[in-house]
């Protein structure tokens, strides 16, 4: 029997110390990401108000890039672009009014990385290297790191990552149901409906005559 598996997801989260330098290249990725935000919230904002539909929408978005060079960075407004198509979809169905802007003084910022690198002490980031770290353990063999997302909190006085690993563990067996519980009524060739006996009991009824009534097969 083949045993189907699904990804679990944990999240480790390490202190950061970085050095003014690092600050300020770790600013400019931060600016960088909520710059392509606004942009793309701007369009979903104002083809709302134009009458344009989704798909529309959609390809505007797609087809507007955040120039950059760097690899991390491309990654980075991938998610954020996902992010705001997410709330596109919440938009045009009238659930919120505006995609609202991301502020440059707000209380936390962060950037996604696909790769990072781990030691016991440090984390090292694409294009700005080795930042120090409180104690992180190695991960467990069965995990794999899927991304990392560096926080700036408190207006820069406070910075951290979150690590997020997955590890694949089973799926749980269904629940198996009594034979006597649950039914397959069949009201016509190749229809059926499923009924539960536990939720109510009914019996079989012959609607026009000279036709022969639904009848039950227990599975």
């Amino acid at each position: 029997m083949t045993t189907l598996l699904h990804p679990e997801y944990h999240t480790i989260t390490r202190r950061l110390y970085p050095t003014t330098e690092q600050k300020l290249q770790l600013a400019a990725q931060f600016d960088l990401q909520d710059r392509a935000f606004n942009e793309w919230a701007d369009l979903a904002n104002n083809g709302v108000l134009q009458g344009k539909s989704y798909e529309t929408i959609q390809r505007e978005i797609e087809a507007h890039l955040i120039p950059t060079d760097r690899r991390e960075d491309r990654y980075a407004l991938c998610i954020t672009r996902s992010h705001v198509l997410a709330l596109l979809v919440r938009l045009t169905a009238g659930k919120i009014e505006k995609i609202q802007p991301r502020l440059p003084d707000r209380r936390q910022r962060s950037f996604t990385y696909e790769t990072v690198g781990i030691s016991e002490y440090h984390l090292a980031l694409p294009s700005i290297g080795t930042i120090a770290m409180t104690h992180s353990s190695p991960l467990p063999p069965n995990e794999t790191l899927c991304y990392a997302k560096v926080f700036v909190d408190d207006f820069g006085d406070s910075y951290h990552v979150d690590l997020v690993t997955a590890t694949a563990v089973p799926d749980e067996a269904p629940y198996p149901v009594p034979d006597s519980d649950c039914w397959l009524e069949l009201r016509a060739p190749g229809k059926l409906r499923r009924r539960s006996l536990a939720a109510k009991r009914f019996r079989v009824v012959c609607r026009r005559r000279h036709t022969k009534p639904a009848y039950h097969v227990a599975i």
